[in-house]
Order: C-alpha cells, then sequence, then structure tokens
C-alpha cells in the first residue's frame, strides 16, 4: 500500500493520493488508486507486465475522473500524446479511459500495431480549445489505435452556436490525414469566422479602402455543414463538399458587398436607382483545395433574389 504526495509519474505532478501494488511473476497490478494532480482527481486502475527484453511494454488502465489534459499528455505514452495534445483548456474534463497502450518498445514485431488500443469519452463543460479552435464547451467518444484516431458523438460549442458531427484522424506514410463530417448551426457569423480564421474570403480585406471597423459589423447568424477530408496540417489541403447559410444585413460580408452596391446603383426603367436588401446566403459548394465552388449560391431579401455561380480563391479572397 502506498501513499504519496509532491511526486510526478511521466509528467503528471501528484500532489496526493494513494494506491496498492500487486507483483506476481507476470505482471504488476496498481489498484484502488485515488490521485490528486493541482486541479481535479482520479481513480481506478493500471497494470503492465514484467519486463522483459524481448518484450514491447504495454500499460493496460481503467480510468475515471476529472483531471487537466495538459497534466497527463505523456503519462499513457506516444499515442495518447498525440490525441492529448490537441487539447488545451485551464479547467478539467471529466474523463472515463479503458484500454492498453504501447509504452516502449525494444524490438521490431509486425503485430506492434495492434497493441495500443483504448476508448475514452470526455465531457468539458468549460471553454477548451482543441486543434487552436476556441469552444464553449466539448463531449465525445473516443476510439484510438496506432494508426488511427476516431471522435465519435462530438457535441461543442462555438461562437454561440452549436456543432456536432464526426473526425477521423489517420497516420500514414506520408502523413496524418483528417476526415471531417461536421455541422454548425447557430452561430454568430462574425465570432465564428474570428474563431476560425478561414481566409480573407470571410474577413475585412485590410488592403480595401472601404474597410468597416470592426464595431461597425452587424453580427449575423451562420449555418455550416461539411463532409471533407485533408491534412490537418494545411489548410488547404482538403477536399469535399458542404453547405453554408448566413443570415445578416450581407453588404458586410465583403465576398459579395461589391455585387450588392453594383446592383443597388442600377436604374431600371428610368425610375431610380433600386433599393436592394439582401438578408440571406444560402448555397451548396463544393471544397477543392484553395477553391470554394459555388454552382447555385442564392442571396436573397424580402423582396430581391440574385442566383450565381462561380468560385472563391480561399487563400487569396478572390471572387469569379
Amino acid at each position: 500500500t502506498v501513499e504519496v504526495s509532491n511526486i510526478s509519474y511521466r509528467d503528471l505532478p501528484l500532489e496526493k493520493g494513494s494506491l496498492k501494488v500487486i507483483v506476481d511473476e507476470n505482471k504488476t497490478r496498481i489498484t484502488e488508486i485515488n490521485l490528486s494532480p493541482p486541479s481535479g482527481k482520479f481513480e481506478g486502475n493500471l497494470f503492465f507486465p514484467r519486463s522483459s527484453s524481448n518484450q514491447p511494454l504495454i500499460l493496460g488502465f481503467d480510468l475515471n475522473g476529472e483531471i487537466n489534459p495538459g497534466h497527463c499528455r505523456k503519462a499513457f505514452g506516444p499515442v495518447a500524446e498525440k490525441a492529448l495534445t490537441r487539447f488545451d483548456t485551464n479547467s478539467t474534463v471529466k474523463v472515463t479511459a479503458k484500454g492498453k497502450v504501447l509504452l516502449a518498445n525494444d524490438i521490431n514485431r509486425s503485430d506492434n500495431e495492434d497493441l495500443t488500443h483504448f476508448r475514452i469519452h470526455a465531457a468539458a463543460h468549460n471553454p477548451i480549445r482543441f486543434s487552436g479552435r476556441q469552444l464553449e464547451y466539448l463531449s465525445f467518444d473516443l476510439q484510438s489505435s496506432a494508426d488511427r484516431t476516431h471522435i465519435e458523438k462530438l457535441d461543442f460549442g462555438i461562437a454561440g452556436g452549436r456543432g456536432s458531427g464526426n473526425l477521423l484522424f489517420r497516420e500514414e506514410q506520408n502523413g496524418s490525414k483528417l476526415d471531417i463530417e461536421l455541422s454548425i448551426t447557430e452561430a454568430n457569423r462574425a465570432n465564428f469566422v474570428e474563431i476560425m480564421s478561414l481566409s480573407d474570403a470571410f474577413s475585412e480585406d485590410k488592403n480595401s479602402s472601404q474597410q468597416n471597423p470592426d464595431n461597425d459589423i452587424t453580427d449575423g447568424i451562420l449555418n455550416l455543414s461539411l463532409n471533407a477530408s485533408g491534412r490537418p496540417d494545411e489548410i488547404w489541403s482538403f477536399e469535399g463538399n458542404g453547405s453554408l447559410l448566413v443570415k445578416e444585413a450581407l453588404h458586410e460580408i465583403p465576398v459579395i458587398s461589391f455585387v450588392v452596391q453594383a446592383i443597388a446603383k442600377l436604374r431600371i426603367f428610368g425610375l431610380g436607382a433600386w433599393k436592394v436588401g439582401f438578408t440571406e446566403l444560402d448555397t451548396p459548394f463544393i471544397l477543392s483545395g484553395e477553391r470554394a465552388i459555388f454552382e447555385r449560391l442564392k442571396v436573397s431579401g424580402p423582396a430581391s433574389l440574385l442566383v450565381a455561380n462561380g468560385e472563391v480563391n480561399l487563400s487569396k479572397g478572390l471572387l469569379n
């Protein structure tokens, strides 16, 4: 029986705790774990085989509690570390985790890729960053193996709206790949663009003489769905399709503001300028690297309708 205070295990700091250690000729079990890191606490069981020169070191675990993911990134081996480094928060996350991970391996074996497999359910009710994106809350089920991490039942708050979907991270010979299936509803358009930093096509043109001050931008509502695949470290590598719905005073969106302004100056049948009021943009799109292709983009208002096709170069903010 062990009681601890002010120690660390694989960079996991522990203020206090207790556990039982049971050792036999085959493995070591650590049971009745009750540990308190700087924030939160967790309990459960660990087990690993006796050290052997011809066997990989595998850690099995069955844990639950509350912990900051930044405190335990290295505690469960390199595969878990890759997943945990995507998260950053000043608070704790409720976690239930069970599985096994490969901690160290001194020999090459063809079945090593099957030695890591675990499942995690996590819920953060306070703000948390995922891959650099600020979220208001987050919950998901995660299943990970040596070459892929699958995030299901994803539910999160972003820019005052709600997101849901699935993510699949795949490790391949030429690098990591990410499959995205996401739906975002009722998000604040201006805040969402700021959080995601999509491209200049959906933000103010810094070189434009018609740039509006930030406090002049009308807050609108944005719905977005996306199914795409690409490299998580290269935003312009993604290809797929989706849909976009924006509700607001659309002259505030630079990508179509010149269209609204041009139409407003038209004189119809000599009756004077046309009073245009566009309040909704609704379009499916195809995502192809830097290009977003719109086959039927509809911009409408109480007495106006514009239907168009074309594309936007997202990296350069150019509209065709």
